[in-house]
């Protein structure tokens, strides 16, 4: 397995558990599972050579809409018309994560998450 399988199979479970945690109420767990998704992100995608765009995109296709909605507010910073139109679809559902959606397009086009998801 090389590293961009690597990580996106370690990213695509971390980000499972975190949707499970969430809706089983389990924010502490959530959390920590969130901070693991931000620090392979950070530590191990974005040193790939397409910064994990490829792994980003495929995860983004999951079944489980906090699943894509993570996906997509990592590619964010690498492919800003894909992810901004992924968070619209999911804002537009009305219902599981389309508040959250929503307050991600917000703040993105407000500029204060940009270094964050870079």
């Amino acid at each position: 397995m090389d590293e961009e399988e690597s990580v996106e199979q370690d990213y695509l479970i971390a980000a499972v558990r975190r949707s499970q945690f969430l809706r089983e109420g389990k924010s502490e767990r959530a959390n920590w599972e969130y901070d693991r998704l931000h620090d392979l992100l950070k530590n191990r995608m974005r040193k790939l050579p397409d910064r994990g765009e490829a792994a980003l995109k495929r995860i983004a296709q999951h079944d489980d809409l906090q699943v894509c909605m993570h996906a997509a507010s990592a590619l964010l910073a690498v492919d800003e018309d894909f992810a901004i139109r992924l968070l619209e679809q999911i804002a537009a559902r009305k219902g599981s994560g389309s508040f959250t959606a929503e307050m991600t397009l917000k703040e993105w086009r407000k500029g204060k998450m940009r270094e964050y998801w870079a």
